[in-house]
């Protein structure tokens, strides 16, 4: 026969609860999610670089971004001489790090405009001319530095970056116009610039998730007759001009 077990004593001491919070205090709890930096109330600013692949849309190629290298800027990478290769409309994959390249002597610039403090951008010159115009003023608040501070601004391959810091936050705009020749040809790899999150707005960085390009969340719209290209990213959209509707993640 099993007996009962001991009887507990009713009685607690007041000091040793804890209050659990009301169901309506509990549902506006939120995690914050895991990743780098969200936005959150705060009353010092913060700062952090957004870095630019050669390809990213805020840097405005002229007279093109990308076409025959002695007229204009071409699309390389390091591990492939020309890419596409011979006008192939499926070119193999692109291999190494890209960056943009020119031979082309005049009327060769990129532009970046941003809103921030600060900026950086990569470049080989080999011993082509070129110029830096930051905010229409010239370069006098724009510095270029090789070796190690290249390098960690910029990567191994880059030879010299130009940048500058502790600008007002504020709408910039920095042009590079470039020079080059067949014997001396620029090479142009990137760069990023310092946004400064709060100010007046009491913002502060904390954390944020990244959703990879392959997440399945992704729910890709197709533009009129032409699909996405799931797998090789649009390698089936050389010489030729497309618009795509948006996507969504869900």
């Amino acid at each position: 026969m099993i007996g009962r077990p001991p009887r507990q004593d009713s009685r607690v001491d007041p000091a040793n609860v804890r209050r659990l919070p009301s169901s309506a205090s509990r549902s506006r709890r939120r995690r914050l999610p895991r990743g780098p930096p969200v936005l959150a109330m705060s009353s010092s600013a913060a700062s952090y670089d957004v870095t630019l692949s050669p390809s990213s849309p805020l840097f405005d190629y002229a007279p093109t971004r990308d076409g025959a290298v002695d007229v204009t800027w071409n699309a390389s990478y390091t591990g492939m001489s020309v890419w596409p290769q011979h006008g192939e409309a499926n070119p193999p994959l692109p291999n190494g790090r890209q960056y943009r390249r020119t031979h082309a002597a005049e009327n060769i610039d990129v532009r970046l405009r941003f809103r921030g403090t600060g900026f950086a951008l990569c470049h080989t010159p080999n011993d082509a001319q070129y110029s830096f115009n930051l905010d229409s003023k010239g370069d006098a608040s724009i510095e270029m530095a090789r070796g190690d501070r290249a390098k960690a601004l910029c990567g191994d391959e880059p030879e010299e970056v130009a940048f500058a810091s502790n600008l007002h936050n504020e709408e910039h705009e920095v042009v590079l116009s470039v020079s080059a020749s067949p014997t001396n040809e620029y090479q142009f790899w990137g760069g990023k610039f310092t946004l400064s999150v709060a100010g007046d707005a009491g913002l502060t960085a904390v954390r944020a998730d990244t959703i990879d390009d392959q997440a399945e969340g992704w729910k890709f719209v197709d533009a009129p007759v032409f699909p996405w290209d799931g797998s090789f990213g649009g390698r089936t959209l050389y010489n030729t001009t497309h618009t795509f509707k948006y996507v969504s993640i869900m």
